[in-house]
Formats: structure tokens, C-alpha cells, sequence
């Protein structure tokens, strides 16, 4: 430690009584870092006294690190019991010793200090940061920017309220909405999963599983996606039940077709036959009965459909009726017998320009002569009735009486003349007919209501009294009363004479 130098006395300062207005005053000694802990010399006071100015500085020292109050006595005692080893590994602040530097009045020693203990810091810092990972000083930074900025390091949020109060809290509307939505996607998932895990007879398998290896009797499909091919025994037990309704051995033919419905479900038209069968003992419910019943076996639409449609024009329902024709005719688009079917319900009824559309539609869809032919001769009936028989005159008198007459034209040729009330010359057209064909050939056409209904008129009822077994075999039946008076009525009592 440097001693303090001590001051030359001036001549002027030996002389108490000259008045000097500029005292000279000593220097302070200069401290180096290495003796920062050590008591500081306490500055000349004007009279330069070394141990006042140590005074003053370690004063200064104890105000700056204790908040002492300056010439606090305790202060001093405390500072004086500190040991001088406790000091030396203190760490004190550059800051603190530059204000002691300061204070004591040694300006020039602060910038010195500052610069030394800058320098430690950066050679600090730069060891820290080759010694430490890029996310870590990363991390560090963003710790050192929250602690700066007084940031938190998550922003603080609202608790959520629970799925009542929210539900509380919206208007009618909306709940109205979210529950049509819920409802919506649970009806759609619903579908999805049955379509996925639906049994495999709702899809019937390719023709080629069907079928089976060749020489195989064919497989019965689950759906009824193919036809059952009968084998010989149930052939057998078809042909007896057909030979017992047609000898009309009625409870014979419904115990077989019951037997077949039961051993041999997957054949087609049994319970379609059961209400035929039905409808010829004159039971309408069973025959409905067997009817829907053969919707669900897979049986014909088209003939089921027709069937239905006679058993409600029995009942009179004449509007149920067109329906149940209508279906019949959507249901096999490509077959005439049921546009036929229909147009002779509509003759009876007295709509013969509907029956008309309705055998041209007919018309178009057939392909057999023999067919085309009863369809051409219904026809030309219907003009007649609609008084377009003059249409026809000149081919009447052309295929009559000519070299080669038709019967089917000598009986529109009758019903052109029975029309106008000439009966005497209708008769003339009937017996040509008679002459022709034998008479018994005749007997489905004369069973058309509307020939028919004149058979007992006196030209005509002798020609007619020969032919009447035949004629009730055919079904032959006269002219409903509104049709006889010349006014569209009600579907009649009896059946058309045309069977699906």
C-alpha cells in the first residue's frame, strides 16, 4: 500500500496571517483494483489531514453497500467487525465500487473499474455460450426477454364452463337446429351400417353361382333371384291339380296346389293358381289373400295384378278396378294381353273410346297372327259401338260376299246391322257365318256381350238356340241394361268373357 504523500508547506502556508483566497490541496493516492477491499485514505480536508479524508471515505462506502446514514457510529462499528478474508471473496459490484471511486472523489478511477468488470462479463458470457446447446440459449433468451418485459410465459384463459351452462345459454332455435342436425347424421349412419352388414339374401348372388357345375340340378336362390326348374314329381303333381280345376273337382285341385305351395315354395304361380281357384268358388277375400301372397313368392305382377282387377269389377269398385289394370300393364310393359284385359273391362262399362286407345296399345305389342286377330275383331266391334261403322262398310261388303268370305267380318257385318236395328239382314250375316264354319267355331265370338244381346231377338234367336251350350261354355253374356238403353253405367254383375 502506497503511503500517502505528504504535502511541502508552502511559505505562504507557514504565514497564518497572509490570506491566500486559493489554497493548495493534496493529492489523493491513487488505489489500485487489487486494494478495492482495502479501507480507502480519506481525503485532505483543507487542512490535508490523510486520516480525515480515510474517514470520509469509508463513510461513503458504508452508505453506498449498508444505506448507513453518513457519520453513523453504528455503521462504523459494524463495518470495522467485518474480517478482512469474508471481504476479499465478496463480490462487489462494478456499479458500487465505481460510486465508492466516486464518492471519494477520484473520478478518473471509475472508468477503469467499469472497463475491467465489462470485461469479465463478456468473457463470461462468450465461455457460456460455446458451452451451452442453440436451443438453450434460445430458450435462455426468451426466459431473460419474459423476465425483462415482465411477459408470463402462457397467457392466462378463461376456465371453460361446462356442456349444461352452454346448452342453457343458447336460444330455441338453435337447439332446434343442433338436435334436427344430431338426428340427421344418426338416421344416415343407421343406413350406412344396416346397408353395410345387410344378410347376404338381400343381395343375390351372380348367375354363375347360381347355376352351379353343369349336369347339377339348378340351386334355389335364397331371394328368389331365379326361377325354380320343376323336377318330374312336382310336374306330376301341377299336371293333376290343372286336370282337377278344370273338371271342376275344386276341393281335389286346392289340396294339391296347397301341398305344392308347401313342399315346393320356390315354384312360381302356385299361389296364383290358388287364387284363381278361389275366384271361381266365388271367394273374394282368399282369392286377395293369394293374391298378396303371390306378390311375395315372386309370381307374375302383370297376371296378379289383372286378377285383382276383375275381383274388384265383380264388387262394382270401378274406379279400384282402372287402377288395378293400370298396374297390371306397368308392371309388364311389353305385354298385350293386359292392355286387352282392360280394354274389354272398359267395353262393358260403356268407355269405348278408352277401350279403343287401349287395343291399339295392345296391337302394337303383339306377334302372334292368331292373337292380332281377336284383338283386330274387338276392335272393329268397338268402332261399331262409337257409330263409326260406316268406316268399315265398304270392307264389310268386300271380305262378306266376296270369294273368299271371313266368318270374323260376316259377324261385324251383324253388328253393323244390329246396331242400326236391321235384324231381319243381321240374321242374313249370321247364317253366312254358320254355313261357313259349322257354327261351334263361332261360339267365342258370339259370346261377346255385344253380339250376344241380341239372341233373342225373333230373326235371331234361331240361329242362336242351336249354339247356346257352346255359347254358356264360353261364357257368353248379354249387354249390361245401361248399355242395352244407351247409357254408360257401372261395371255389370257378370265377368268380362276375356281371361287373363
Amino acid at each position: 500500500m502506497s503511503e500517502p504523500i505528504k504535502d511541502t508547506p508552502s511559505p505562504a502556508a507557514a504565514d497564518p496571517s497572509r490570506a491566500d483566497p486559493a489554497q493548495r490541496i493534496a493529492l489523493a493516492p491513487r488505489q489500485t483494483p487489487a486494494s478495492a477491499d482495502r479501507t480507502p485514505p480519506r481525503p485532505s480536508s483543507a487542512g490535508g489531514d490523510p486520516s480525515e479524508l480515510s474517514q470520509q471515505l469509508a463513510t461513503v462506502l458504508l452508505q453506498a453497500l449498508g444505506n448507513q446514514a453518513a457519520g453513523s457510529p453504528e455503521a462504523t462499528v459494524e463495518r470495522s467487525l467485518i474480517a478482512r478474508e469474508e471481504k476479499r471473496f465478496r463480490p462487489a459490484s462494478a456499479d458500487a465500487a465505481a460510486s465508492i471511486a466516486s464518492a471519494a472523489g477520484e473520478p478518473e478511477l471509475a472508468a477503469p473499474v467499469k472497463l475491467i468488470e465489462r470485461t469479465r462479463r463478456r468473457g463470461d458470457e462468450a465461455r457460456a455460450a460455446e458451452s451451452s446447446a442453440p436451443g438453450e440459449l434460445q430458450q435462455a433468451g426468451l426466459d431473460a426477454e419474459r423476465g425483462l418485459f415482465g411477459r408470463p410465459d402462457r397467457a392466462p384463459r378463461a376456465p371453460v364452463p361446462p356442456i349444461r351452462v352452454v346448452w342453457r345459454q343458447l336460444s330455441p332455435n338453435a337447439r332446434s337446429a343442433i338436435l334436427a342436425a344430431f338426428v340427421v347424421l344418426t338416421a344416415a349412419l343407421a343406413f350406412g351400417l344396416g346397408w353395410a352388414t345387410a344378410p347376404e339374401g338381400r343381395n343375390p348372388p351372380p348367375a354363375a353361382a347360381v347355376a352351379g357345375p353343369p349336369g347339377s340340378a339348378p340351386a334355389r336362390p335364397a331371394d328368389g333371384a331365379t326361377a325354380y326348374l320343376a323336377d318330374r314329381a312336382t310336374l306330376d303333381l301341377v299336371d293333376e291339380a290343372a286336370l282337377a280345376q278344370t273338371s271342376l273337382n275344386f276341393p281335389r285341385a286346392e289340396l294339391l296346389l296347397l301341398q305344392l305351395a308347401q313342399e315346393r315354395p320356390d315354384l312360381r304361380g302356385t299361389q296364383t293358381t290358388l287364387a284363381y281357384l278361389k275366384t271361381q268358388l266365388g271367394n273374394f277375400q282368399a282369392a286377395e289373400y293369394h293374391i298378396s301372397l303371390g306378390m311375395a313368392a315372386g309370381d307374375d305382377p302383370g297376371r296378379l295384378y289383372s286378377l285383382r282387377a276383375l275381383l274388384l269389377a265383380r264388387q262394382n269398385r270401378s274406379g279400384r278396378a282402372n287402377d288395378a289394370f293400370e298396374l297390371a300393364t306397368r308392371a309388364a310393359p311389353y305385354e298385350w294381353r293386359y292392355h286387352f284385359l282392360w280394354a274389354e273391362y272398359l267395353r262393358r262399362t260403356g268407355k269405348f273410346q278408352q277401350a279403343l286407345d287401349e287395343l291399339d296399345r295392345g296391337i302394337a305389342r303383339i306377334h302372334e297372327p292368331a292373337d292380332e286377330e281377336l284383338m283386330q275383331f274387338k276392335r272393329r266391334l268397338t268402332l261399331v259401338a262409337l257409330d263409326r261403322g260406316a268406316e268399315l262398310d265398304a270392307e264389310i261388303s268386300r271380305r262378306s260376299w266376296g270369294p273368299l268370305p271371313d266368318p270374323d267380318w260376316l259377324l261385324v257385318g251383324m253388328a253393323r246391322e244390329g246396331q242400326r236395328g236391321s235384324f231381319g239382314e243381321a240374321a242374313r250375316y249370321l247364317r253366312r257365318a254358320i254355313e261357313l264354319t259349322g257354327g261351334s267355331a263361332l261360339a267365342e265370338r258370339l259370346s261377346d256381350f255385344f253380339l250376344y244381346q241380341w239372341c233373342f231377338e225373333k230373326e235371331l234367336e234361331p240361329l242362336f238356340r242351336p249354339l247356346q251350350p257352346s255359347l254358356q261354355g264360353a261364357g257368353a253374356t248379354r249387354a249390361p241394361a245401361t248399355l242395352r238403353s244407351g247409357a254408360e253405367g257401372e261395371e255389370p254383375a257378370a265377368s268380362p268373357s276375356a281371361k287373363p
